[in-house]
């Protein structure tokens, strides 16, 4: 069986159906996206297209599920989600970075966001915590590398896959605690504006 998030936002299950009359098989899709709540600790969970604001839509379906599950400012986000905004990155990616120490890898692997875009001739990863969420709404989501470093010397990689598997509960978790990180938007834009000053005294000093 497969789970797929795809836009709209639409939570499909696929399973293989085998007809003996026929002795064929193939792929039979559900539309499960009215009970996502109960897939969301399922093994693994593919992204189709969707974006930002199909996530923020769905737990949106359920609010009250969804500030249980994820944390009190989920409706700020939401609310702040479905307003019209643009941004120039390209897509918003999942990637997982571990530290492989004496006892191993001990916890489940959390997903880390970050918006992907130029930066020059360059495309790079941007950091997101202070960036409106109305501007990343639009973005598709992407599940990007998977990399194992040593705990002590982290220039040094163990293992780098392509892709990994990730619940659908990892995807919307990592995605609200990264746009959540200051609290409410009104938090954040409290933080971005008190660095904006910090940045302004540094430079001013700089040039003295």
């Amino acid at each position: 069986m497969k789970l797929l998030l795809k836009p709209g936002p639409k939570l499909i299950l696929k399973k293989w159906h085998y007809d003996e009359a026929t002795d064929e098989g193939g792929w039979v899709e559900e539309d499960v996206t009215n009970k996502w709540q109960r897939f969301l600790f399922w093994p693994a969970c593919e992204l189709e297209g969707a974006t930002l604001k199909d996530c923020l839509l769905l737990m949106n379906s359920d609010l009250d599920f969804s500030t249980t599950v994820f944390n009190n400012y989920i409706e700020d986000l939401i609310d702040e989600g479905l307003q019209s905004g643009e941004t120039d990155l390209d897509y918003i990616e999942l990637s997982v970075y571990k530290e492989l120490g004496e006892e191993g890898i001990e916890d489940i692997p959390f997903p880390s966001v970050h918006g992907i875009g130029p930066y020059g001739d360059d495309v790079v990863s941007w950091c997101i915590m202070y960036t409106p969420v109305n501007k990343l709404a639009g973005l598709e989501i992407k599940v990007g590398k998977w990399s194992v470093y040593d705990a002590i010397e982290m220039r040094k990689c163990y293992v780098t896959a392509s892709s990994f598997p990730v619940s659908l509960g990892q995807i919307l978790y990592a995605l609200v605690w990264e746009m959540s990180w200051f609290g409410t938007p009104e938090h954040r834009d409290e933080h971005a504006k008190a660095l904006d000053e910090k940045h302004e005294e540094v430079i001013e000093g700089v040039d003295r």
